[in-house]
């Protein structure tokens, strides 16, 4: 069994040691589990990590560098989350179309009215003003309400 052994941080890294357990004590969702220490937040980072560059390193016929490596794992996460964020995009369009369908077919009284929609992103249709008009609403509210310093 191994001793336990002591790893002195220097001074950035634990300043941004502090600040990621701050993140993550205010975010508690952002873990699988939620440390209680600095100390604990540590051996979590250390076991992902370990373990990823463990199972890329003890194969024989892999020569991954740790900066392949990690250069590889950036462009995972920002094509996923671009992927992510396109699919939001997707669904918030279908909502807007739906709502737009929904409150033509009330005023309407017409229950087939949805087939008559048009493209809201085509100039001078009924269905572009409306989006024009929500989207100046949504600008401004996040402006309004989403201000950074």
């Amino acid at each position: 069994m191994c001793a336990r052994k002591s790893i002195k941080l220097t001074p950035s890294n634990t300043k941004k040691l502090s600040i990621l357990f701050e993140v993550v004590s205010s975010r508690p969702f952002l873990l699988r589990t939620v440390p209680t220490s600095e100390n604990q937040l540590v051996n979590v980072l250390l076991e992902d990590l370990l373990s990823v560059l463990l199972d890329k390193w003890l194969d024989k016929g892999s020569k991954v560098k740790y900066t392949t490596l990690l250069n590889k794992m950036i462009a995972q996460r920002s094509n996923s989350e671009s992927q992510a964020f396109r699919h939001i995009i997707k669904k918030q369009d279908e909502l807007l179309y739906l709502l737009m369908s929904t409150n033509q077919a009330i005023l309407r009284q017409d229950k087939d009215d949805f087939k008559k929609i048009k493209s809201m992103y085509k100039y001078g249709t009924k269905e572009n003003e409306i989006y024009a008009a929500l989207d100046n609403l949504v600008n401004r509210d996040n402006r309004n309400y989403f201000e950074t310093d």
